[in-house]
């Protein structure tokens, strides 16, 4: 009797166990299709909303981008002559700075009609955008009749978002918003929408299954323990990799600055000053970061690259150049940005390269705009530029040169301070003069011995 009461109480408990496992998939499926069913009615009017803000959007940062790069265009027109091939060098150079949301097209159409440089596949066709009509509030307007340093913002001829610019020496600047490319920015922000949706579905019914994850919690923690050591092992090849790819840059810099300095030490000094302003303007510049700061030491060593392409003729004369030659010389800002947007392009998108790029490009540029290439002033010279360009003259200063003896580490603080706001950053003069005495150890730690022994003998007189 017994025997026969065990067996049936376990019948009874599988059969209940069955039972009760459906009532709970069959609940979990009522409600998900609940959730679903809901989600449905508030997100049909939440994607005609999302449609409208995210056109809004990508024409408002179409506008600054449009700009901010005519700011840039105007620059390199009002200091190099358009008959000038460096002009047209120029140009490209700075339509590689371009970055729309949605993939707008810019091309430049020089005073004769022919065009410049676009950021993409330039053809003869785009030599007809000057007969394009504009739409714009209270009329139309042709684009190769607008006037001098006049801008104008509207729909074309196909109905796009169009900004057109004709520069101080009558070449113009248009911006196209391709409508294919918005209607695809505009899906994918509709899919981002979606997947919002069913990532909160999947919260939803996951709380509703909480006894299943229960069930299963335990082969979950040796998955995350076997990924945690996973983790580890990827992070440490990547550091590896990270470390080696450093020294590679280094080295090549290297190669580069053996031409025109004394010691390979050099690189050393100005990578270390730069990570030191760095970390001194961390507290007051929000996008210094620990891996920025790490960028900009190794980036900083490739602020001459460009020199490779400057003849030994012009990079190795003792006396004064000519006008022609220091053209030459500062043609290095160019070239070496273009090397480094060729690795970009090659090695996709990478912090490091992107601020090599800016520091190669803008390290001459002047706080007073008097410097070169584009003549940038302020705040639109880019932040790691602004650095390099300071730690490079402390160390041109406090080094021995075949034309010059070194200053001290003194001297060299008083020219600093006396350029504060004119050839540098009045923001990064302070944070040199808060961390000078790093400099001078910095100096003293890794600089040759005969520069050491011309500072001594410059101070003692």
């Amino acid at each position: 009797m017994f025997d026969a009461m065990g067996h049936t109480g376990t019948f009874r408990t599988a059969t209940t166990g069955r039972r009760d496992s459906g009532r709970l998939a069959a609940l979990l499926l009522g409600q998900t299709l609940v959730i679903a069913a809901g989600l449905t009615v508030v997100l049909l009017p939440v994607q005609s909303r999302l449609t409208w803000l995210t056109t809004q959007r990508v024409e408002s940062e179409n506008l600054a981008e449009s700009y901010r790069l005519k700011s840039d265009l105007q620059n390199v027109s009002r200091d190099i002559d358009p008959s000038e091939p460096a002009w047209k060098d120029a140009i490209k150079t700075v339509l590689t700075t371009a970055s729309f949301p949605a993939h707008a097209r810019v091309v430049v159409l020089g005073s004769d009609g022919v065009v410049v440089g676009g950021t993409g596949q330039a053809h003869h066709a785009d030599a007809r955008l000057q007969d394009n009509v504009i739409t714009v509030e209270g009329g139309q307007e042709r684009v190769g009749d607008i006037g001098q340093d006049s801008t104008l913002v509207g729909l074309n001829n196909s109905g796009e978002w169009s900004f057109v610019h004709r520069l101080p020496n009558g070449a113009i600047m248009t911006v196209q918003q391709d409508a294919d490319a918005m209607t695809a920015h505009v899906q994918a922000s509709g899919r981002m929408m979606v997947a919002w949706a069913a990532g909160v579905m999947t919260i939803l019914a996951g709380l509703g299954g909480f006894i299943v994850h229960r069930f299963i919690r335990k082969q979950h923690r040796g998955l995350e323990v076997r990924n945690n050591d996973l983790a580890v092992t990827l992070d440490k090849r990547l550091a590896q990799g990270l470390a080696a790819r450093t020294a590679l840059i280094l080295g090549l810099a290297k190669l580069a600055d053996y031409r025109d300095t004394d010691t390979g030490s050099h690189l050393e000094r100005i990578c270390a000053y730069s990570e030191t302003l760095a970390k001194a303007l961390r507290s007051s510049h929000g996008e210094i970061n620990e891996t920025w700061i790490a960028h900009i030491r190794p980036a900083a060593s490739l602020h001459d690259i460009g020199k490779v392409g400057v003849p030994d003729s012009v990079l190795l004369k003792r006396g004064a150049l000519s006008p022609n030659e220091r053209k030459l010389v500062e043609r290095h800002t160019y070239m070496g940005a273009d090397t480094l947007i060729a690795i970009r392009q090659e090695l996709g998108d990478d912090e490091l390269i992107n601020l090599a790029i800016q520091i190669a490009l803008c390290h001459h540029e002047r706080w007073d705009g008097t410097g070169y290439p584009l003549g940038l002033a302020g705040q639109q010279i880019p932040l790691a530029a602004r650095i390099v360009a300071l730690a490079d003259v402390y160390d041109a200063l406090t080094s021995r040169r075949v034309y010059k003896m070194a200053l001290t580490h003194e001297r060299a603080c008083e020219l600093i301070t006396d350029l504060r706001g004119k050839h540098f950053d009045p923001d990064v003069v302070d944070a040199f003069a808060k961390v000078a005495h790093e400099f001078d150890l910095i100096r003293n730690k890794m600089q040759p011995f005969g520069d050491l022994v011309d500072a001594a003998h410059a101070k003692a007189a």
